[in-house]
């Protein structure tokens, strides 16, 4: 399983080693404190050797961004592009923070969160951008249940785009309520329960 994997990897190339760097620091620091001058110095060059590959601060934010999105969302879409079984989706929707190695700590959350609000503070039109991914990946599973329909697994009648905000609304929730922490210990119980419920709610018996 391909998973989310932001830690340095010292075989990158150049823009890359960036990319991982001001990530970090970005997460950590947040914005505004992180200067082109500490992810120069992180990753080994000179802040003209940031400038080769990014033409501002701003630019290279963007980049990072997108660099996240990318490490969270490209595998994820893949393997359910490839996925046979919509069961097996199913678990995948609800298991996206265990098996895609997303923010674990809530002290993590906030980072992530913090890193993207900045970002949306500066760029206004980049919650379109943010929009178009989640969008995609509900797409991607309305398709596969279609799919599941047609080679017999689902029952024809149940419409795809009402059962994917459906569990979606599911994953969103759980997530909420995993941060409480007299709840935490029966968020793995309650994914198999969920996943079980939805999968025998659809398929032909």
């Amino acid at each position: 399983m391909n998973n989310l994997k932001l830690e340095k990897n010292q075989n990158a190339d150049t823009r890359e080693i960036i990319l991982q760097n001001a990530t970090e620091l970005f997460l950590n620091n947040g914005y505004d404190r992180t200067s082109l001058n500490e992810i120069a110095k992180s990753s080994g060059i000179t802040k003209g050797g940031i400038y080769h590959y990014y033409s501002s601060k701003e630019k290279l934010h963007d980049a990072v961004i997108e660099y996240i999105f990318s490490k969270l969302f490209n595998p994820l879409l893949e393997d359910i592009k490839k996925e046979k079984s919509f069961k097996r989706i199913i678990e995948i929707a609800l298991n996206l923070d265990e098996e895609y190695e997303e923010p674990k700590t809530l002290w993590d959350k906030y980072k992530y969160l913090k890193l993207f609000i900045d970002y949306l503070e500066k760029t206004p039109k980049s919650l379109k951008e943010i929009d178009t991914k989640y969008n995609e990946l509900h797409r991607i599973i309305e398709k596969k249940f279609i799919e599941a329909q047609n080679s017999g697994q689902i029952k024809s009648e149940i419409n795809p785009v009402k059962f994917t905000v459906k569990l979606f609304s599911i994953v969103t929730g759980l997530r909420h309520e995993s941060n409480r922490p007299d709840i935490e210990k029966y968020i793995s119980e309650l994914k198999k329960e969920f996943a079980k419920e939805l999968w025998d709610s659809i398929k032909i018996k």
